[in-house]
């Protein structure tokens, strides 16, 4: 992604926050028409997402992305899962849009890590993958997981999300 505001300034330097994080109506109709790339550039470029330069990478399969996705297919092989990666992601989009809607705590509609975390486990679950599948949740904190589960993860992975719950 080129060099942005959003590279240059957090979401906690100033009060109130600098950016409004909540899903632009772009971002909705990019959600619904399952557009999983235009979603995640938008979250990025428009709302300044800490966590969309991830997914994006995600769903392009690209930097740590290509890693994310590899380790997703070997754990759906070790549990002789098929798993329709396209739908999967469509899943994880619609449930980051829902988690940023309802989210009211610390800067309101930026998502924390257990946030994120806890959203990335219930679909997987839905399709029969373990807590583990998820990066952030790499010793298999799941839904409201330890904080100890996932939080030697938060040093690589989206710095600037919320730090509320």
């Amino acid at each position: 992604m080129p060099c942005s505001i959003c590279a240059q300034h957090g979401p906690s330097d100033d009060t109130p926050p600098y950016f409004n994080y909540q899903i632009t109506i772009p971002q909705r109709g990019s959600d619904q028409a399952l557009q999983r790339t235009a979603f995640w550039e938008s979250r990025y470029t428009d709302s300044c997402d800490p966590f969309a330069p991830s997914a994006l990478g995600v769903v392009q399969e690209r930097g740590m992305g290509k890693v994310t996705m590899k380790w997703l297919r070997a754990v759906a092989q070790a549990r002789n899962l098929q798993i329709d990666e396209q739908q999967l992601g469509i899943e994880i989009m619609h449930a980051h849009v829902s988690a940023t809607d309802g989210d009211s705590f610390g800067i309101p509609h930026l998502l924390s890590r257990r946030q994120i975390t806890d959203y990335h486990v219930a679909v997987f679950k839905s399709h029969g993958l373990p807590d583990y599948t998820f990066g952030g949740a790499p010793f298999g904190g799941g839904v409201g997981g330890k904080m100890s589960e996932w939080l030697p993860a938060t040093a690589i992975w989206c710095v600037d999300c919320d730090k509320v719950p």
